[in-house]
């Protein structure tokens, strides 16, 4: 915006017209162009941004599984007699989709504050 003041105040003398272009309307359309550029590159940054959130977040929600299944699998058989094994099931599989939920949004939306 100050730029676009800068030019439409100074004309001839603003910043743009310093690099060489002295045309106000070739003025606005060089601003334009830097505007539309830094706009995609804004866009493409916070997609690569969420993405890597959202595959950090899958990667730690497949070794927490795998983790939790091997130390099942490792538990004496009279622990599952004693306990309903779908209950079991349940509740590991909800703690763990929640983790994962949090760390593809809560984390994410958490670091964009400023």
């Amino acid at each position: 915006m100050g730029i676009a003041v800068d030019v439409v105040v100074k004309q001839q003398d603003s910043i743009i017209a310093q690099l060489g272009i002295k045309d106000i309307f070739g003025q606005f359309l060089v601003l334009s162009f830097f505007t539309l550029v830094i706009w995609v590159l804004e866009s493409v940054f916070e997609y690569a941004y969420e993405r890597l959130w959202h595959n950090l977040a899958q990667n730690i929600q497949y070794q927490l599984r795998l983790d939790a299944y091997k130390h099942l699998q490792d538990l004496e058989l009279a622990y599952f007699e004693e306990r309903s094994t779908g209950s079991l099931m349940s509740v590991l599989s909800d703690d763990i989709n929640q983790l994962e939920r949090f760390l593809d949004v809560g984390a994410n939306d958490i670091s964009k504050l400023r």
